[in-house]
């Protein structure tokens, strides 16, 4: 057997690049099917052989995932409508368009001198300015918990097209700020992928941990944390047998890697 070992650039040099595979569950245990889904323009289809996917249904599920992926990055939770993130110091941290607010939300969307989000270890409380107009859960208040470790849900605080929330990480909380009315909603036009090819469609076996096994997985703060892994999916591609690490995420797993031009 080939010795396995790490996948082979799919793209030309020079762009930037991260891949995130899917897989689904097959017929039979412990094997999936996986497709590469690349968000790239579809022009740049390199070592694909021109051997588009012809299996309608195929063809089907791949439009309908990627539909539903450009509804999730529009969507009032997506990703395009950020428009900042700010991590809370222990004791008050004023917020509003001042500029003397030390969170500075868009001037034009909310008061100057809004309220305070006084944070008291992992509880955040909120206090508001009477003219401010802030809402929690669509409800008018002028004093509100809005995070508390011990509760089943962190409400939503608003103010005109501003929502925001505030999240935890590690030892860090923070308020993760958006606008329904973000530019970047407007200008959006969708993402550019390759093209179904049938070619990238293989069966993949999942040779499972005999031990619990974890990996550190780093996010855009710089943080590294320690996510379980159920084991490696092991396939042949191009005649080579390659092994990728899975992730779990409710009944799919998920494989994150890059390449040598990652930068």
């Amino acid at each position: 057997m080939t010795p396995i070992r790490k996948p082979p650039a799919i793209r030309p040099r020079g762009l930037p690049y991260f891949c995130l595979m899917r897989t689904r569950h097959g017929s039979f245990k412990d094997w999936f099917s996986l497709i590469a889904l690349v968000s790239l323009s579809t022009s740049l289809c390199a070592q694909t052989n021109g051997r588009i996917a012809n299996d309608s249904s195929l063809l089907k599920e791949e439009d309908t995932w990627h539909a539903h992926r450009l509804e999730s990055l529009r969507a009032e939770d997506g990703w395009l409508n950020l428009a900042g993130l700010f991590w809370l110091r222990e004791g008050d941290n004023s917020f509003g368009s001042g500029t003397g607010d030390e969170l500075r939300f868009p001037e034009g969307r909310i008061p100057a001198k809004a309220g305070i989000l006084v944070r008291k270890g992992f509880e955040v409380r909120l206090l508001t300015n009477e003219a401010s107009g802030v809402k929690v859960d669509g409800q008018p208040v002028r004093e509100a918990v809005v995070f508390d470790t011990g509760a089943f849900r962190t409400p939503v605080l608003s103010c005109g097209s501003l929502r925001w929330t505030i999240i935890r990480r590690s030892e860090r909380l923070g308020v993760r700020l958006r606008d329904l009315d973000h530019p970047a909603l407007k200008s959006f036009t969708g993402v550019e992928r390759y093209p179904v090819d049938r070619a990238w469609l293989v069966l993949a076996r999942l040779e499972r941990n005999p031990f619990p096994k974890s990996i550190p997985i780093s996010n855009v703060l710089g943080q590294t944390n320690l996510l379980p892994s159920p084991g490696r999916l092991i396939f042949t591609l191009q005649g080579s047998t390659y092994g990728l690490d899975a992730l779990e995420e409710g009944e799919e797993l998920f494989i994150l890697f890059g390449d040598e031009t990652n930068g």
